[in-house]
């Protein structure tokens, strides 16, 4: 789980969750988009947390280059979406995770962020 009292987090090779500091990976900025209708993060933010928690496998999102062009394009509603859903899967592990990354990718078959 996360802690956040500890400052940025990195990426915990094993379950994708992120630890604090000290742990091996890159350090991640702080998922801030903790309720619906947050502001929506800002695309570097949100694909540097997108691909640790998500991965590089839903369809725009295969590098941090598409992954910011695919982010940037999209209207601000859509970004608050997306941001709220991955933070919220930042949180979760398994069926739960998998449950926001598609929701965080806006993949128009999710019928939640579109």
């Amino acid at each position: 789980m996360l802690d956040g009292a500890d400052g940025p987090r990195t990426p915990d090779g094993a379950d994708g969750l992120n630890a604090p500091d000290g742990a091996d990976g890159p350090t991640l900025p702080e998922c801030t988009s903790t309720m619906n209708g947050s502001p929506a993060l800002t695309p570097e933010t949100f694909c540097q947390i997108f691909i640790a928690v998500c991965g590089t496998t839903h369809v725009g999102y295969g590098s941090m280059s598409e992954c910011i062009a695919t982010y940037s394009a999209a209207r601000l509603g859509l970004q608050m979406c997306q941001s709220w859903h991955l933070c919220q899967a930042e949180e979760m592990t398994g069926t739960k995770r998998e449950a926001h990354c598609p929701h965080a990718a806006a993949d128009p078959n999710n019928g939640v962020c579109f």
